[in-house]
Order: structure tokens, then sequence, then C-alpha cells
């Protein structure tokens, strides 16, 4: 019997019967994100930021990519686009994109009216 596997089997023999390994740990949200400029902005105040970015758009979809871009250059921020997406998340701001949105072909537009006296006048996708 290997050594490692005779100390693994007294370790748990000398558990009491409640033990339960832990999940879910790891080290806790600092809460506030750099600016460029050495200064400390809450996470509350960006989340503010997005929301106000996002109700103000012109109806354009943006993603947590593209408000991360937007982040470090309108707010200067040192911010990862991981934390934008737990930001937005947690505030139930994401665009939910299904599958069967994206796999809808479009729309089949044929012409109407068109008079075609020969050949190569009037080309349709079919």
């Amino acid at each position: 019997m290997a050594r490692a596997t005779y100390y693994a089997w007294r370790a748990r023999r000398q558990r009491p019967a409640s033990w339960t390994p832990k999940r879910g740990g790891g080290r806790p949200r600092r809460g506030y994100v750099w600016t460029a400029n050495d200064t400390k902005v809450a996470e509350g105040q960006v989340l503010e930021w997005l929301s106000e970015f996002i109700m103000a758009g012109d109806g354009q979809a943006y993603g947590y990519r593209k408000l991360t871009t937007w982040l470090r250059r309108e707010h200067g921020l040192i911010i990862n686009k991981k934390t934008v997406y737990r930001l937005l998340r947690s505030a139930d701001l994401l665009t939910r994109t299904t599958l069967a949105a994206l796999r809808q072909p479009p729309p089949r537009v044929l012409a109407a009216n068109r008079v075609v006296t020969g050949p190569n006048q009037l080309w349709e996708r079919i």
C-alpha cells in the first residue's frame, strides 16, 4: 500500500461525521476599480455608468466586451471584461441571445412589379 493512501485513509477516519468540504471559496471581491490616474471608483458607480449608457443607447445591443472598451476609453478605467460581465449579470443587464434567433434565416424578399424583357435583367436568390 502506498504511503499517501494510508495517510489519506487515516485522515478520513479522524474527521468528525459532520465535516463537509468547503466549496465556493476564493478571494473576496474588492468592490472597487482603479482608473488610469490611480484613483478608486466603486463598482456601484461603474454599474451606474453602464446602466445609464445602456438605457440612453440608440437601441443597439452592446455586449460586455464592447462595454468594457467603452469604460476604458470614456472613463479611463483599468477593468477586465470578466468584471464587466459579472457586474452586468448581477444587475440583469445582459442581453439574451437565443440559438433559435441566431438560426433564423433572413426573410425572403421577392421582386414585385418588375418587367423583365430579357436575360440577366433581374436576379433573385432562391
